[in-house]
């Protein structure tokens, strides 16, 4: 149950922070270099895998990247509202990138949310061991 809860509110920040990302609302200041942007995109979708698979225990990976995949596909339908891949268009390389992005995030994301998952199973084992019973 907190997998089908964690997936969609994880896919919603996702897209929401892709969003504001590119749109500006994070960007107060266009003097950043762009890898201090890539760094904090990429901090930031870690904590949201990490949260989702500290929340979700077993399979974090896998919730984790269905999430960030997820929000890219929100982010697209929402943000860039593109035509199809099968129209043709003057616009080249748009739904590379897009591929290319859920493919490095999702990744990204697998590997964070395994560590929120880890985290959550070690916390859960050390508690066990302070009350006393063991796992």
């Amino acid at each position: 149950m907190r997998s089908l809860i964690a997936i969609p509110i994880g896919a919603l920040a996702v897209g929401l922070l892709r969003s504001q990302m590119y749109s500006g609302v994070l960007r107060p200041h266009e003097s950043r270099p762009p890898l201090l942007d890539l760094m904090l995109q990429l901090g930031a979708v870690a904590l949201v895998a990490f949260l989702i698979g500290f929340v979700v225990k077993r399979r974090g990976w896998l919730a984790a990247a269905l999430a960030y995949v997820g929000g890219v596909g929100l982010w697209v339908v929402v943000e860039l509202r593109p035509s199809p891949p099968w129209v043709p268009t003057d616009v080249g390389g748009t739904w590379e990138a897009v591929t290319l992005a859920a493919v490095i995030g999702g990744s990204w994301s697998a590997l964070f949310g395994a560590a929120g998952s880890f985290a959550a199973r070690g916390m859960d084992r050390a508690s066990a061991r302070k009350a006393g019973v063991s796992q």
